[in-house]
């Protein structure tokens, strides 16, 4: 999968969040609302934490709907297509669960 964030615009990567268990293998959507904290991470380590920049994270506005929306335009990065993970904390996981079965791309590109 690969997202596109222009710098410094509004847009927004929405992700819905869905997930299975052993006794129930069919993918639903789960329910934000526990949400604590979420971390987007990029391969060669550099983070982008909701801890530290509250704004660019927005799970609790559809959280019911599993639906985390994050807006990196207007954050400072590096030009260029990138591979990220999406780690998400609760109070069951309070050392964050790495969400997903793979890295996804983000394509940072200058403002259009």
């Amino acid at each position: 999968m690969l997202e596109i964030v222009y710098k410094d615009r509004d847009n927004t990567i929405d992700f819905r969040l869905k997930a299975n268990t052993v006794l129930d293998p069919e993918l639903k959507i789960v329910d934000l609302t526990g949400v604590t904290r979420m971390v987007l991470s990029r391969d060669d380590g550099f983070f982008v934490d909701s801890d530290v920049s509250s704004a660019i994270f927005d799970w609790s506005s559809l959280a019911t709907s599993g639906i985390v929306s994050i807006q990196l335009g207007h954050l400072n990065l590096k030009n260029g297509i990138d591979y990220w993970r999406l780690i998400v904390y609760d109070a069951t996981n309070t050392k964050g669960l790495v969400w997903g079965k793979k890295d996804f791309k983000i394509d940072i590109r200058k403002k259009y």
